[in-house]
């Protein structure tokens, strides 16, 4: 009697166990989570090269995994070293290497010029070096939601940059 108790026991644990997995499998197929993909930004000059993958929805870098559908977008642009988003004015910035969208986040590369106090003596002497950072910058719902800074370089003005799929 012990031992068909226990043997009735275990048969429901296991039909349990594969309920579980079979719901869990379903959700997985049904409801693919858009958090697993990625994109591609690769920015470069004659001196400086800057490659990384990140997830557009969180702004995190990540390692390379399943790729966004990047789509073209023209919702920024420039006026008087102003970078606009829908019209509104952001952040400062002299060009805009690419803009792209992915998974409902618009995604802009922009090279920002300042003046770099690296030196205090060509400060001082009246030559401060200039120096150009290259954003990658995140906005949605009409806000950035996050930005990075990718690459910093001294006295260069001719950056490329591109938005793609990992693969690419």
């Amino acid at each position: 009697m012990f031992a068909s108790a226990t043997q009735f026991g275990l048969t429901q644990a296991l039909g349990l166990m594969k309920l579980i997995i079979a719901v869990c499998i379903f959700f997985l197929l049904v409801f693919p989570t858009a958090s697993f993909a990625d994109v591609r930004i690769h920015a470069y000059s004659s001196k400086n090269n800057a490659d990384l993958t990140l997830n557009p929805v969180t702004g995190k870098l990540t390692s390379a995994s399943a790729s966004s559908s990047i789509t073209e977008t023209d919702r920024f642009t420039l006026k008087d070293g102003v970078l606009f988003y829908n019209g509104q004015p952001t952040i400062k910035a002299i060009e805009i290497l690419a803009q792209s969208a992915a998974d409902g986040t618009d995604i802009v590369v922009v090279r920002i010029e300042m003046l770099g106090l690296g030196n205090p003596l060509a400060l001082l002497a009246g030559h401060p070096k200039q120096v150009s950072k290259i954003v990658v910058a995140g906005f949605r719902n009409g806000r950035a939601v996050w930005q990075h800074r990718i690459a910093k370089e001294a006295y260069s003005g001719k950056w490329l940059a591109s938005i793609t799929s990992p693969e690419a």
